[in-house]
């Protein structure tokens, strides 16, 4: 009985071991299950990891080749641009020849995802924030999207408007034109506490975009980037808002329509920032301009006719007015003495020397030749000669006076009769002098009378308070220095003072003094000529009174415009009643008739508005000694004729810097575009990398492009505020132009609405800024409304040297029933600079690369 328990017991606890070993191996092949089923997930998961990692790392290659295309178009249009052919930019354009070149990957109205793709969505954290733009730029705010077709490409590389199951990924892209922005690294505002000149892009107004404080701005700099900005002490959404409108670099090629490198205004080695493209005319390196001595003949030839020449081109890349030049407009010679008026506002700009003496020169078979002979020299006459225009007095009027009987004394028993001559020295109010002393002064004349005699002075003697008494009879051919017939000797803008020389004529009779010719000259202390009439011994018809008229009424010759009396006697009209007591007599305030045009107010009655010249260097209003503004050059006068083309000056005409009543003339702005101001010292351009062989190739920070209509959505999307920051507190000439009108003029820009008889001349884009003189609101409300256009267009451009390129690339896969499976998704926007290598080739550089929220 004990056996069988015990046998039972064993039997039992067997029995209850093999249940357990069968429970652990089914536990273990649970677990072993369990972890092969988790192995295969993990190997499922890396697999789909690996293919979203491979999808993603494809998209970034569909990324870059939509970057990639964009650069190329830039390339394409810009990189191979040769001397002579016009091109633009704008957001999403390059013109080239008047030829538009679309800076984005195509334009649908479509909407369907596998056309188009919306590069401008709502953030995916903050949905208020938009990737590009913000609503409020849209016309219709609610819909505030940037669609650009999609460039599909195939498994063999092949790029297609359309997919198919061959299609392995698709990119878009836009490019945006960085200098449509305000650049936030030279921006500031415009006023008072802004003493720079008017063509540094510090006047750019912050304010303009909400930036309450632009100080916080200008001391917080540099930013590298516009976010950076956000650290200063502004209303975050200043920044926010205008994203779109605001940039941290950005720079404009200066390059003329010819594409070309533009002359810099400045005689100063140091104001060239490195270049040798500037007006090069000093013996001595940044030496005083206005002293002749500092002037080097041979430079002064080569910088004229070198002007010159360009005004001589017929290729300007104006369409309607093909064939055309400066040259024709103002007849043969006057390129020269345009060119010649041109160095001379330069040098009257960069000179402390109150009265600056005019650069004469000879023009022979169309070649300039700079006048070596001594400046001093009364009896110097000049054959085929021109005069420069520069600040300093006019003589405006001259007569004579013959005793009515002779002298006692005779020679060979003719007798001597005393005559005076007097000259009148009129200071013009514009001419940037606050007071003239005459005692400073000398005088001397050359009189060639009856059948060739002459009478000279006897040295160069100072003016004086009065005339001093006449040399005696014994000695004829001497004149008496000049003094002043009446009134102080202090001379001030706008006033007159008649001087008078006198000298004993040998004649017959009274009735045989006939004045065959004349020259006045007056000297400055150092002996600087600073005023000759006329330039060479050309007769002014003269004939002296009966002797019944009196001292104070005789007849005078006088001109219209003062600038105009030095070349050619038809400049000199009769004067029956004299002005000598009076203020000078001109046809300011009458109907222009002459074309070209004068200067005009608004009412198309002549004015004296043109009538400038700066002060000199160190004075108020001139504290630097800088060219303000290129379109200071819309004072420089037109008028003023060679002597070989026998033609009288047009009085009161300077370069026309508004619309003109013909259009089938060049406009004088195109002569603006041939240069650009200087900077200070201190400030840099923007030249990296500095091509090896052209010192000639310079790009200036923080201009904005007036070609700012926005391509493919010009209709949709807009970008006032760097336009608005430009005019805003602008001096229109009559006061300070508002708000409105600020908005007025960028719409009228935007919009290309041209004043009354303003014209493109068969352009489709602005291929200057200083072709805003036919913009309606800018400058077409007579001369003083040029001020509008003198303080803008050196911080305006129309090309651009930076860009930013947006690109979207996918991966995707074609599914069975045609819709387009997105496999990985990549943005990214790529700034690029356009830079010049070492042969002068241009190229496009990186800049930087970040992504964007699509």
């Amino acid at each position: 009985m004990v056996t069988q328990r015990a046998y039972g017991c064993l039997q039992q606890r067997q029995q209850s071991q093999g249940g357990s070993a069968l429970v652990i191996a089914l536990l273990l092949v649970v677990l072993i299950t369990i972890m092969l089923l988790g192995f295969f997930a993990t190997v499922q998961m890396e697999v789909a990891m690996s293919r979203a990692h491979l999808h993603g790392i494809q998209a970034g290659f569909y990324t870059r080749m939509g970057t990639d295309a964009a650069r190329a178009r830039l390339q394409s249009a810009l990189g191979s641009t040769n001397s002579g052919i016009a091109w633009v930019s704008a957001p999403g354009r390059i013109t080239v020849a008047n030829t538009n070149i679309d800076l984005f990957s195509g334009y649908s109205a479509s909407t369907n995802s596998a056309d188009t793709v919306n590069l401008n969505p709502p953030g995916l954290e903050d949905m208020s924030r938009y990737a590009i733009a913000a609503p409020h730029l849209f016309v219709d705010a609610a819909n505030p999207s940037m669609r650009v077709r999609w460039m599909y490409v195939d498994k063999n590389g092949a790029f297609s408007t359309s997919h198919s199951t061959n299609s392995t990924g698709r990119f878009a892209f836009w490019v945006d034109d960085e200098g449509g922005k305000v650049n936030v690294n030279t921006a500031w505002k415009r006023g008072a506490a802004n003493t720079n000149e008017a063509g540094h892009p510090s006047q750019v107004d912050l304010e303009t975009l909400g930036f309450t404080n632009p100080d916080d701005i200008k001391a917080g700099r540099p930013f590298n980037t516009v976010q950076e900005a956000r650290r200063t002490a502004l209303p975050a959404s200043a920044v926010e808002t205008n994203t779109f409108q605001l940039t941290a670099f950005n720079h404009a090629p200066e390059l003329n329509m010819f594409n070309e490198p533009r002359i810099i205004l400045t005689t100063q080695r140091s104001l060239a920032g490195g270049s040798t493209n500037f007006i090069d005319i000093l013996r001595v390196d940044n030496s005083d301009p206005g002293l002749i001595n500092n002037v080097d003949g041979a430079k002064v030839t080569a910088q004229v006719n070198r002007i010159a020449t360009l005004l001589n081109r017929t290729n300007w890349p104006l369409p309607t007015l093909a064939g055309k030049s400066v040259a024709q407009k103002y007849a043969p010679g006057g390129t020269h003495q345009l060119a010649l008026n041109i160095i001379e506002y330069v040098r009257a700009c960069e000179s402390p020397t109150p009265v600056v003496e005019p650069m004469r020169g000879t023009v022979t078979g169309g070649i300039f030749t700079f006048d070596i002979n001594p400046y001093y020299n009364v009896n110097q006459a000049i054959s085929l000669g021109i005069a420069g225009n520069n600040r300093g007095p006019r003589i405006t009027e001259f007569g004579f006076f013959a005793a009515s009987g002779p002298t006692s004394v005779t020679s060979a028993g003719v007798p001597y009769y005393l005559v005076k001559l007097k000259a009148k020295i009129f200071l013009p109010a514009g001419f940037g002098l606050s007071q003239l002393d005459l005692t400073q002064l000398k005088s001397g004349c050359v009189v060639f009378y009856s059948a060739g005699d002459s009478i000279s002075p006897s040295g160069s003697l100072a003016i004086a308070a009065t005339p001093p008494s006449p040399p005696p009879p014994s000695n004829p051919k001497t004149v008496s220095g000049a003094g002043v017939e009446t009134g102080s000797t202090m001379l001030y803008p706008g006033e007159s003072r008649v001087i008078i020389h006198s000298g004993y004529f040998e004649a017959a009779t009274r009735s045989q003094i006939t004045i065959q010719s004349i020259r006045i000259v007056l000297y400055s202390a150092s002996g600087a000529r600073v005023e000759l009439i006329p330039t060479r011994n050309i007769g002014i018809p003269y004939s002296i009174d009966t002797p019944a008229v009196p001292e104070k009424d005789i007849t005078t010759r006088s001109v219209d415009d003062p600038s105009i009396n030095k070349n050619f006697f038809k400049d000199w009209s009769v004067q029956k009643a004299n002005t000598f007591k009076t203020t000078h007599s001109t046809t300011i305030g009458t109907a222009s008739t002459i074309t070209p045009e004068q200067d005009t107010d608004d009412s198309r009655k002549i004015t004296d508005a043109g009538m400038h010249f700066p002060p000199p260097k160190g004075q108020p209003g001139n504290l630097n000694g800088i060219m303000q503004s290129v379109a200071d050059l819309g004072y420089v006068h037109t008028g003023l004729q060679t002597l070989d083309n026998n033609k009288a000056g047009v009085p009161w005409r300077t370069i026309r810097l508004q619309p003109q009543s013909i259009t089938t003339m060049l406009p004088d702005w195109v002569i603006l575009d041939l240069f650009q101001v200087p900077r200070q010292p201190s400030e840099t351009f923007f030249v990296r990398p500095k091509p090896g062989n052209d010192v000639n190739y310079v790009s200036s920070g923080g201009k904005v492009n007036i070609n700012a209509r926005i391509q493919p959505f010009p209709t949709e999307l807009q970008r006032p505020l760097p336009l608005e920051a430009v005019f805003r507190n602008v001096n229109d000439g009559t006061g300070t132009l508002s708000d409105a009108a600020a908005k007025s003029i960028t719409s009228a820009i935007l919009q290309q609405r041209l004043a009354d008889n303003g014209s493109l001349y068969g352009l489709n884009a602005y291929i200057t800024p200083a072709q805003l003189a036919e913009v309606q609101g800018v400058s077409d409300a007579g001369e003083l409304s040029e001020a509008t256009l003198r303080q803008t267009v050196d911080l305006l451009t129309t090309r651009s040297g930076v860009f930013s390129i947006y690109a979207i690339g996918q991966s995707i896969r074609e599914m069975p029933n045609g819709t387009i499976q997105v496999l990985g998704e990549r943005c990214d926007r790529t700034v690029v600079e356009r830079v010049p290598d070492a042969s002068g080739v241009m190229h496009f550089r990186t800049v930087y690369t970040e992504a964007f929220n699509p």
